[in-house]
């Protein structure tokens, strides 16, 4: 039967019940067998039956690619589906980040919002898929994607607002999310674990805390301004 490593977007295979197909889909998710077995879905188009979900040693690859450009042609649309998937996982992963943050820091929300990492980050526009930067679905890549939290903090005494722009680096492996924060500190976010946004949360405050307070220490040390390190803008 097939190994998924030898399948791609575009191979002809065969199942003993549905016939020959084309295959439209793959899924990085491995799943095991009774035996311990990896496999990982596919969707197959057969020719004389609808589309079907199935695991990857259901099937078998139907010949070898006529050339070795064939062969590159189907390694670049198996890349390109990928990084499609990936895209979607750390975009969703991104509003819930957004979303979970601003509720962290103040149940009443309205504090956090997402910017593009780099260039401009007017936190009063609406960026939408435009945070991410280069990444774009039409344009699938397996590369990190980059990100920023825009965090608006106000200091209720003297009524100053500032807003805070902190970079967040995500990819995809498997079912976990893992990327940086500030190029400082890594990060493991599994989806499926209650817990793991409200620790990564936990670790994007502790870092923007952490960081102002260290420039003050070393500035008060040794009498020389440090760079403050985030980007900072006054309302």
């Amino acid at each position: 039967m097939a190994d998924m490593k030898l399948l791609r977007i575009g191979d002809r295979v065969a199942h003993p019940k549905f016939g020959e197909g084309e295959v439209i889909d793959l899924d990085t998710r491995p799943s095991a067998d009774a035996d311990g077995q990896l496999t990982w879905p596919v969707v197959v188009r057969f020719d004389h039956d609808d589309a079907r979900a199935l695991r990857s040693d259901a099937v078998d690859k139907i010949g070898e690619p006529a050339t070795r450009l064939d062969e590159l042609a189907g390694t670049i649309l198996e890349y390109e589906a990928r990084g499609r998937r990936a895209f979607q996982a750390v975009s969703a992963f991104a509003r819930v980040l957004i979303a979970g943050f601003d509720r962290y820091l103040d149940p009443r929300g309205g504090h956090v919002v997402g910017v593009p990492a780099e260039g401009a980050w007017d936190p009063k526009k609406d960026w939408g898929e435009q945070m991410f930067g280069q990444a774009r679905p039409e344009h699938p890549s397996l590369d990190p994607i980059k990100f920023a939290l825009a965090v608006r903090v106000r200091h209720e005494d003297t009524d100053t607002v500032w807003w805070i722009r902190t970079k967040i680096s995500a990819e995809v492996t498997g079912e976990i999310i893992r990327g940086r924060i500030e190029n400082r500190f890594d990060f493991e976010h599994r989806p499926d674990d209650p817990d793991s946004l409200d620790q990564l949360c936990a670790l994007i405050f502790k870092d923007l805390c952490a960081f102002y307070a260290d420039a003050i220490h070393r500035h008060d040390g040794d009498g020389v301004a440090a760079p403050i390190g985030f980007d900072l803008m006054r309302a």
